[in-house]
């Protein structure tokens, strides 16, 4: 174990996570200090290769849980994902597309009803609107 982590242990808010990536199964340890990762969470990394990627949290541990390996050199976790403010807005989007729907909807029948009552006169609408209430 480095002595960098043994420090860095030292901080109640240290915590190391197993994460997958996309579309891969092999595991990764990151550091971070963020304390409420949990089991779930996105996260951003970094990657040499590819830059900053995503990743889905598999396992959260303190450092005295888990193994480290001298000889390879944890990363950080660049920031934890806040969904709060796009479930927000989709749902928001949403409602806003159901209203629209359902006022298209209600705009279209009274137009029918106009139409009808303009080609069968307001007297036949009448009698065929109450024909259709048994």
């Amino acid at each position: 174990m480095s002595t960098v982590n043994l420090v860095l242990a030292q901080n109640p808010n240290f915590r190391l996570v197993k994460v997958v990536f996309p579309n891969a199964t092999k595991r990764y340890t990151y550091k971070t200090m963020i304390v409420d990762v949990e089991v779930g969470d996105s996260l951003v990394v970094y990657t040499p290769a590819e830059g900053l990627k995503v990743v889905v949290v598999e396992s959260v541990h303190k450092l005295h849980e888990i193994t480290l390996r001298a000889d390879i050199h944890y990363k950080w976790v660049v920031q934890k994902i806040d969904f709060t403010d796009y479930i927000k807005i989709t749902e928001a989007a949403q409602e806003a597309q159901r209203l629209i729907n359902e006022s298209e909807t209600k705009k279209l029948h009274d137009e029918m009803l106009q139409n009808l009552q303009d080609q069968v006169g307001t007297k036949t609408l009448e009698i065929i609107t109450n024909l259709v209430r048994i």
